[in-house]
């Protein structure tokens, strides 16, 4: 017979995650640390065209939020909204200059937040040397659960979701107006080109 491997509550989750994270310094880093790595490796993936989904972040996106609804429904609910404002952020700060080299900045030290937390207040190893799945699965959600107290009243107050909707509908309207701006400058200019090109033969 095969070894079913157990399936884990989110319980017994948080609690395998949480055994790495203890001090509360190490904590905070994480959280601090957490979004910006996710916000980032959004814009990252924005990079990498993919049918259907228009670019990859959609898709890692979305692969995230199947995960989560489809091992808790609650949990899929507030990571959807979570992870959307991390989404709609790296939309928002691509139409910064530099935006790729600042971001590439902030990605790397965050990282290094999250490991001098392990090394110097922990004093343990990061627990993605024992379960890189689990812990890429695990850390948003537990990054989450310390930010919930600040999160869900506000979008229950401020109907936040529904605004996220919005911002990302007119976000995506003015880059997929600001990108076919670009595209029909570059063949304006190469019509311009080959009509000059087309004169100085005729003149010769």
């Amino acid at each position: 017979m095969k070894n079913s491997k157990k399936v884990l509550t989110w319980d017994e989750k948080l609690e395998f995650y949480s055994k790495y994270h203890k001090h509360p310094t190490n904590i905070l880093l994480h959280v601090i640390a957490m979004p910006n790595i996710i916000w980032t490796l959004c814009l990252f993936l924005a990079y990498i065209p993919c049918p259907i989904f228009n670019n990859m972040s959609y898709v890692v996106y979305s692969k995230y939020v199947y995960y989560y609804y489809s091992s808790d429904k609650k949990i899929g609910k507030n990571m959807r909204i979570f992870l959307g404002v991390l989404l709609l952020w790296s939309k928002f700060f691509m139409l910064f200059p530099y935006h790729l080299l600042y971001s590439f900045l902030i990605h790397l030290v965050s990282w290094g937040l999250q490991f001098a937390g392990h090394k110097y207040w922990e004093k343990n190893s990061p627990a993605l040397k024992d379960s890189v799945v689990e812990a890429f699965t695990i850390a948003p959600v537990f990054c989450l659960k310390h930010l919930e107290p600040y999160i869900i009243p506000l979008n229950e107050k401020y109907k936040i979701e529904a605004k996220i909707i919005l911002c990302y509908d007119s976000l995506k309207s003015y880059l997929l107006k600001k990108t076919n701006q670009v595209v029909s400058e570059d063949e304006d200019s190469e019509s311009d080109g080959e009509l000059d090109n087309t004169h100085e033969k005729s003149t010769q």
